[in-house]
């Protein structure tokens, strides 16, 4: 059964709403410096922090991305949003398009950052099976799979420029509660293909990638590109997987321009 999501607003609710969902491991936050210019711009804003991530209830539910999806869903029926514009980074990318799968008509528009449509490789799931496996076991503490991270989320750019962008995701992340982590590794390796929901989506989607991001592979965005009907493809310079924090000057840009122009 879906939890009550804690949630960040911005914005009035006359207006049209749209979806801000985080990455993993972070929570609503993530979005505070964009979210208010988005509103600002004519838009009902909601961030959710999904199942388990800063004040978000869990339950014994085994891991499930479309149990993720249904958390968000009954969010925006208890706000009585009928009709959304749904953007995701990377684990909120995944989200979306379960969202998608189980909702389609009540989903006005689709943004994905630094995402991908395809499942996990063999590979990849065997790695996501380890790392909950060593979080929820104590054989590596929450702040050293932090460190771990940071190389591979944020660009060496923001490495050397940013300094402040580093702390607060080393910040966000040692935050985080190691059977959430745990459990969002295996959501994500269970996850299915997108690609049949991606290609039967008539609304506009925008696809946004950090040009130097070795997470999301431009081959990645490429398959993205070709399957949507209606895409707007943008890559952000000096970007790794977190352009939100790691440029949020160009990324709210770019999203309020593809959402006034959609």
């Amino acid at each position: 059964m879906p939890v009550s999501l804690t949630f960040d607003s911005y914005g009035s609710a006359d207006n049209p709403a749209v979806v801000l969902i985080h990455p993993f491991p972070f929570r609503a936050e993530f979005w505070s410096a964009i979210a208010p210019e988005i509103s600002e711009a004519g838009f009902f804003v909601i961030a959710p922090n999904l199942r388990g991530c800063a004040t978000s209830p869990s339950d014994d539910a085994g891991p499930n991305m479309d149990l993720l999806a249904a958390d968000v869903w009954q969010l925006l029926t208890e706000q009585g949003i009928e009709q959304a514009t749904i953007v995701g980074v990377s684990l909120g990318g995944y989200v979306t398009l379960a969202m998608l799968r189980a909702n389609p008509e009540a989903v006005a528009g689709i943004g994905l950052i630094d995402t991908k449509v395809t499942a996990d490789s063999l590979a990849a799931m065997r790695n996501r099976e380890r790392i909950a496996s060593d979080i929820i076991t104590a054989h590596i503490s929450v702040a050293d799979y932090a460190e771990q991270m940071l190389p591979t989320l944020l660009s060496a750019y923001t490495h050397e420029n940013r300094p402040d962008v580093a702390q607060k995701v080393r910040g966000w992340i040692s935050a985080s509660n190691p059977a959430t982590i745990a459990w969002l590794q295996k959501a994500m390796a269970g996850r299915p293909d997108s690609s049949g929901e991606l290609a039967k989506f008539a609304g506009s989607t925008l696809l946004i990638r950090g040009a130097d991001d070795v997470v999301s592979k431009p081959e990645d965005f490429q398959t993205m590109v070709e399957l949507a009907q209606n895409p707007t493809f943008i890559e952000l310079q000096n970007c790794g997987h977190l352009p939100p924090v790691e440029d949020p000057k160009a990324s709210a840009q770019a999203i309020i321009t593809w959402l006034t122009n959609s």
